[in-house]
């Protein structure tokens, strides 16, 4: 019908955060503090944060109420700004997303028509098709109105071989990024998460607190200079968790 359409693209999304933060009440629900709202894009934030919600423990009211309180509530009811929600309904979509990604997304026994089924059968209808046209194409856009709606349309581009997510090369670095496919081949080259942490690891390899990559041979001697976390947070080779990264620097770098 559209010879020159493409499909899907996964439009942005804009997510509310409350500044302040969020509470625990005594009637088991989650609810903002009331203070000034950010406006995000998740996938600038974090963009494997579908996987950071799976590796929560079930039950774990703490940890879950932290994810909340860097993220923002989930919209598990289809509510695109939401301002409280029951534990009881966060953990069931946490539930849902855990059965689907156990027992057919990340089964490597799991056939493609089960994957499919229980993708279709858990995935929340909290998104719309939009079309549009860029240059000379037309072009389909499954927009989400929610986080949770947005997280299982990351878990849906990973099916689709599009994307991978990669751990950062640098040994102590938690984080992870996704690279892109096409045809199957990965276009990009990039073995970090960050500038920051591609220098801190080489720097950390001159000067002997890091072993040299592999097949480069044996931890290189070190030169009696520091590359503890402490001074390299203060070299700027890691960034500091106290401050806030420069919104002005990121877009520079990705121009």
């Amino acid at each position: 019908m559209f010879p020159e359409s493409k499909w899907p693209i996964f439009d942005k999304l804009q997510w509310e955060r409350d500044v302040s933060g969020y509470v625990r009440t005594p009637g088991n629900r989650i609810e903002a503090s009331g203070g000034p709202v950010e406006r995000y894009d998740p996938a600038e934030k974090c963009d494997y944060m579908h996987r950071r919600f799976l590796k929560l423990e079930l039950g774990d009211n703490d940890a879950l109420l932290a994810f909340i309180n860097e993220y923002g509530l989930l919209g598990v009811d289809g509510n695109p700004a939401p301002k409280t929600e029951t534990l009881a309904q966060i953990w069931l979509a946490h539930t849902n997303m855990w059965i689907y990604v156990e027992h057919a997304h990340d089964d490597k026994t799991a056939s493609p028509e089960e994957r499919n089924r229980h993708f279709n059968q858990w995935c929340p209808q909290h998104m719309s098709v939009v079309m549009d046209t860029v240059g000379f194409q037309t072009i389909l856009k499954v927009s989400p109105r929610t986080l949770l709606a947005w997280m299982w349309l990351r878990l849906a581009q990973e099916n689709a071989g599009a994307i991978e997510l990669r751990p950062c090369a640098r040994p102590d670095c938690p984080n992870a990024f996704y690279v892109g496919k096409v045809n199957g081949q990965h276009t990009d080259r990039r073995e970090y998460c960050s500038d920051n942490c591609r220098n801190a690891h080489n720097y950390g390899i001159r000067t002997g607190r890091y072993a040299r990559k592999a097949g480069k041979g044996q931890p290189v001697e070190s030169h009696g200079v520091d590359a503890s976390d402490a001074v390299l947070t203060k070299m700027g080779l890691i960034p500091n968790p106290d401050i806030p990264p420069d919104p002005a620097k990121r877009r520079k770098r990705s121009k």
